[in-house]
């Protein structure tokens, strides 16, 4: 997370893009870290969802689950926070999303409820990711992050609707 406290803002490139890694012709292991300044815009969180999703195809594995995890922690710091950093990282089967912002304000998970139409982010990342958390950086600041097994696509996957 080094990275996120160092960046320009406003800048909206990737800073390092890691080539997807073959070791050798029978073990294929696929890894990748990509870290994004992104403007601190709405329509920003379909433009990050769509790379991860194209991203996450093309090694063959299901995005469903990553993508809602990146809307919701994007959407969050979007709303609450100001200049979005996001890192996305595929290592040893496991894809780590963190995003970052200036905000110091505390989380707070409401209950999911279909009244309300906003307000359930953190919710619904408590409910997907196998585990997820909060990092302080510095005495502003704070990164909010979620992992989650990478699974292949067509898999279905336990507890999810049509999973085992």
């Amino acid at each position: 997370m080094d990275v996120l406290s160092t960046h320009t803002p406003g800048d909206w490139r990737p800073l390092m893009l890691m080539p997807l890694v073959r070791p050798s012709d029978d073990d294929v292991l696929n890894e990748f870290r990509l870290d994004f300044f992104p403007p601190a815009l709405p329509q920003i969180v379909a433009t990050m969802r769509h790379l991860l999703r194209d991203t996450l195809g093309a090694i063959g594995l299901d995005s469903d689950t990553a993508c809602l995890l990146l809307s919701e922690l994007l959407t969050n710091a979007i709303v609450h926070g100001a200049g979005p950093a996001v890192v996305l990282e595929l290592r040893a089967g496991v894809l780590y999303i963190a995003v970052a912002d200036s905000s110091s304000e505390p989380l707070a998970v409401r209950p999911g409820s279909t009244a309300r139409t906003s307000g359930r982010g953190l919710f619904l990342v408590e409910q997907l990711a196998d585990e997820w958390g909060v990092e302080k950086l510095g005495p502003y600041g704070k990164a909010v992050w979620a992992r989650t097994a990478a699974v292949a696509a067509g898999v279905a996957v336990p507890g999810a609707a049509g999973g085992v």
